[in-house]
């Protein structure tokens, strides 16, 4: 079940729902027989490094509270280090039967081949067409996280929230354009 949601500021809205966990305020499910679920962790999607550290540093949450999971490479390492305090690094995927933290931030590196094996995670997506070379590919890139969670007892497996920013009006094009850029991505990726 996919949900859509367009929005103003997608950090505005990862900071809400952030903020809802943090409240415990967590997202539920009432099962056939009554039982309700809660989903205690999130895994969030974004465009970009700079995006996950600002909501880290507006939220003030902890490395005991977040995973960042992106290319490991020395400019993010940099960024990193330069954004947060002491303590921060580069995540890496938790195995199957170890212990997920509350937040998982993902880039485009662990869109493909990164299983999650929470039993109660809940998937974000935060995207944004503005950024022409950073924008999140639909067509071909929500089937791909909307496969990463892999433990059947998650009841919010297939549960997505796509918050997206409508484009500007210089970045609108026409439709030949828009399929020339899917055809490229479809290479490229």
């Amino acid at each position: 079940k996919l949900q859509h949601k367009r929005v103003r500021n997608l950090t505005t809205e990862a900071i809400r729902i952030i903020q809802q966990y943090l409240d415990k305020e967590y997202p539920i499910l009432v099962l056939d027989n009554g039982d309700v679920v809660q989903s205690k962790e999130a895994v969030l999607y974004f465009n970009s490094v700079a995006e996950i550290l600002k909501i880290i540093k507006k939220c003030n949450l902890t490395p005991d509270q977040c995973n960042i999971l992106c290319a490991n490479d020395d400019t993010n390492k940099q960024k990193i280090k330069k954004s947060l305090k002491k303590g921060w690094d580069i995540g890496s995927i938790p195995l199957k039967g170890e212990q997920n933290k509350m937040f998982t931030f993902c880039t485009k590196t662990v869109y493909v081949g990164a299983d999650f094996y929470s039993d109660n995670a809940g998937t974000y997506i935060f995207a944004d067409p503005n950024l022409k070379n950073l924008a999140l590919d639909i067509s071909l890139d929500l089937p791909q996280i909307v496969g990463r969670q892999r433990d059947r007892n998650n009841y919010f497996k297939n549960y997505i929230t796509i918050f997206y920013k409508t484009l500007s009006d210089d970045k609108i094009f026409i439709k030949e354009d828009f399929d020339k850029l899917q055809e490229e991505r479809r290479f490229t990726t």
